[in-house]
């Protein structure tokens, strides 16, 4: 898909990016595709769809390690829930895939700032 198919422009003619193109290619397990959209600046790892579909959400639903890891390395926030109130956490658990789910816990420790008390 050409790189213009892949954001929109608003009325400031400010480019924005399109987050179902991104939850499209995690939902095809595109792992290439979701490379070539974080590495060419094309997508924004944390935005969701209007059914509050997250890039890390959808992933970790399909059990898909390699683009969780790419999705972390891009800055991708851990911490959210879907429009079911599932976590990334709740779908490794889901899959019963435990190195998923501990990693998961690694990235969400990670991104807690550090508390000064």
């Amino acid at each position: 898909m050409p790189k213009k198919d892949r954001f929109f422009s608003d009325s400031d003619d400010e480019q924005t990016y399109e987050p179902i193109e991104l939850l499209e290619l995690i939902k095809d397990n595109d792992e290439i595709g979701v490379t070539e959209c974080i590495e060419n600046h094309e997508c924004d790892v944390n935005e969701h769809d209007l059914y509050d579909n997250y890039p890390v959400t959808k992933a970790a639903s399909n059990n898909n390690f390699v683009i969780l890891r790419l999705l972390f390395e891009a800055g991708a926030k851990f911490d959210v829930v879907d429009g079911f109130g599932k976590s990334p956490l709740d779908y490794a658990k889901r899959n019963e895939n435990t190195d998923m789910e501990v990693y998961i816990r690694e990235c969400i420790r990670a991104q807690k700032p550090l508390s000064l008390n």
